[in-house]
């Protein structure tokens, strides 16, 4: 009987530069959804505290991977797209009501909130 463990290469894979530039629309589109379908959600509910902290956690993970996508396309010399314009007409209707979560809840969950402000700039 062999006990030797097969073992796994650590060796970066080497993706071309082409290849990601390809990849960048294609991510941004899957984000772009994302953070529609997580917007329209919040509209179509009456919150309550715990519901909104976690609907808040999930707007703040698509948001950190949009910045993330923005500086890792600013490191490859390249933009992402526009923000397509359905992102922009749900994005413009939730914004009061990412206003009134942020006046309804106590000041200890106003912290939580905070990151509201960091929204990337949507194209005009």
């Amino acid at each position: 009987m062999s006990t030797s463990k097969a073992t796994t290469s650590t060796q970066p894979i080497y993706v071309p530069p082409d290849t990601i530039h390809q990849q960048i629309p294609k991510r941004w589109a899957q984000l772009m959804e994302t953070l529609t379908a997580v917007m329209r959600e919040i509209l179509d509910e009456v919150v309550e505290e715990d519901v909104a902290c976690e609907w808040i956690d999930r707007f703040k993970e698509v948001l950190a991977q949009i910045e993330e996508l923005r500086k890792f396309t600013t490191n490859m010399s390249t933009e992402v797209p526009a923000y397509p314009k359905d992102t922009e007409e749900v994005v413009g209707s939730a914004f009061l009501t990412l206003v009134t979560l942020h006046n309804q809840f106590p000041q200890e969950r106003a912290r939580q909130f905070r990151h509201l402000q960091a929204v990337p700039q949507l194209a005009v």
